[in-house]
């Protein structure tokens, strides 16, 4: 009975383990085409299907023209920073703290400025506006 018990647990731990490193893994990738379409949105139709329902969209900060593919990229990336938190600590308390921190900053920076920009709109010389 003491050897299946052992077995038991060294199988429990080795399968947790196992789901650990497939969500760990796998996590990153989610986050990579998350960041792809985030770019190549912004960039081929200034807005996420998001920011379609919301009835928004991404320009140049002049207002003129959609973002450059860089300006969309720095955008993207910038806009989801905070993600290597989820892989650099294990405790969920942390990364919650952390990216309370982001957005709380970024609600700071919006309503200390005319235009509303987020800390990526600044980055990216981008502003927000409604659609027409």
């Amino acid at each position: 009975m003491n050897n299946i018990n052992s077995i038991l647990e060294t199988n429990q731990e080795y399968s947790f383990d196992l789901i650990s490193d497939w969500f760990i893994h796998n996590n990153f990738y989610i986050t990579l085409l998350f960041l792809i379409y985030m770019i190549l949105t912004n960039y081929f139709f200034s807005r996420s299907i998001g920011k379609m329902l919301a009835g928004i969209k991404v320009m140049e900060i002049e207002e003129t023209y959609k973002p450059s593919f860089i300006n969309s990229f720095k955008r993207s990336l910038f806009g989801i920073i905070y993600l290597p938190f989820l892989y650099l600590f294990e405790d969920n308390f942390m990364v919650i703290i952390g990216v309370l921190v982001f957005y709380i900053l970024n609600a700071f920076q919006i309503s200390s400025n005319k235009k509303k920009l987020t800390f990526e709109d600044i980055i990216a010389k981008t502003v927000v506006i409604k659609s027409k």
